[in-house]
């Protein structure tokens, strides 16, 4: 009876350790994180992507049904708040929004080159049936199914006539499909987000089994790797890309959601949506104390970065065609550089993590 008991006392003692405790800690610590980032960040916030998918999809209805300039301008306006639900979870681009081309049918770009401009414009000069129909229009190219195509079909040539009695029915028409789209899209999104077997269990109870996610630190890679290369991807593509080198230099219809007047807006929420990413899921938390700078400096280069893209106003486009603005945006630039650079070079390693990789370099 003691021989068998003390082997018993001694696991006791292990697990009561300070130093298994401190683990079991950092261990509930970690998943704590990722239980936040996806019940406090990603489920609202694509559950406020669907909601504004079908706000818009409601009132492109009614415009339809009563053609009237209040009506367009309510079209308009939900537009906008459509595209910053999606920038605030744009760069979120694991799990649902992964699967059937979503990404690219709810935005398609970069779009250097006019594709949805010269389809949208093929098909309206057609009359393309199958291009107000829904499920005939979930067949066409990506290119003339999303809001880059619903922004030039609200504010391209022609747009206007929508507000007409005799106005642009099929225009209209196609419009509406694209929003009955993006809101079945979004709807789906968000409905398997909060699936009971979907990914929010796989993140947050992983298993040896799952290809992806075996482990907490697996979630946490995917989320950590989600803000550094979106930050990569603001930098590069939604602002470097129409920069250029000097104001004159700068090309305002390479920023996305410039022919609506939503550069602006989407870029201010692309970057407020990575900030919450962190800051909601209380990632940094996990840093041990001799690395808490990291948080510090974060902070203060996210609230230099939105500071920087507030003060732009509501058209970062136009301004980059002027001195001050193009310096003011240029000025964005390293804030952003500097917090990918942090979160790779420091809180990754610190972490055992593996985030730092480049997805557009090929690092």
């Amino acid at each position: 009876m003691r021989t068998a008991f003390l082997p018993a006392l001694a696991l006791g003692l292990l697990l009561a350790a300070p130093g298994h405790a401190a683990t079991a800690n950092e261990a509930a610590a970690r998943e704590a994180v990722v239980r936040r980032a996806v019940e406090a960040v990603i489920q609202p916030g694509y559950d406020a992507l669907a909601k504004a998918a079908a706000d818009l999809g409601e009132t492109t209805a009614a415009l339809c049904a009563a053609p009237s300039p209040a009506g367009l301008d309510a079209v308009r306006a939900q537009f906008g708040d459509l595209v910053g639900a999606f920038a605030a979870v744009e760069f979120i681009r694991f799990g649902p929004i992964a699967t059937d081309n979503r990404i690219e049918r709810f935005l398609f770009w970069p779009d250097r080159r006019g594709v949805a401009l010269r389809q949208v414009q093929e098909l309206l000069a057609r009359e393309d049936p199958a291009a107000i129909d829904p499920d005939g229009l979930h067949a066409k190219s990506v290119a003339v199914q999303g809001l880059t195509a619903l922004e030039v079909l609200l504010y391209g040539s022609g747009a206007d006539d929508l507000a007409k009695a005799d106005g642009h029915t099929y225009r209209c028409g196609y419009a509406r499909a694209v929003t009955a789209n993006l809101h079945a899209m979004a709807d789906n999104i968000a409905a398997e987000w909060r699936a009971p077997e979907g990914i929010a269990r796989r993140l947050t109870a992983p298993q040896l089994s799952d290809p992806a996610y075996r482990t907490t630190d697996d979630a946490l890679d995917e989320i950590l790797g989600t803000v550094i290369h979106g930050l990569e991807a603001i930098r590069d593509l939604r602002i470097s890309a129409g920069l250029g080198a000097s104001a004159k230099d700068a090309r305002p219809a390479f920023f996305v959601f410039q022919r609506s007047g939503n550069d602006g807006r989407a870029l201010k929420a692309d970057v407020a949506g990575l900030d919450r990413l962190l800051t909601g899921s209380g990632f940094l938390t996990l840093l041990p104390e001799s690395l808490r700078f990291v948080d510090d400096s974060v902070t203060a280069k996210f609230q230099l970065a939105e500071g920087a893209l507030r003060d732009l106003g509501s058209n970062p486009a136009e301004a980059a065609a002027t001195e001050a603005g193009h310096a003011a945006l240029a000025g964005v630039l390293p804030a952003l550089r500097s917090i990918g650079e942090t979160l790779g070079a420091d809180a990754a390693p610190a972490l055992n993590l593996s985030a730092g990789f480049s997805s557009l370099d090929g690092d």
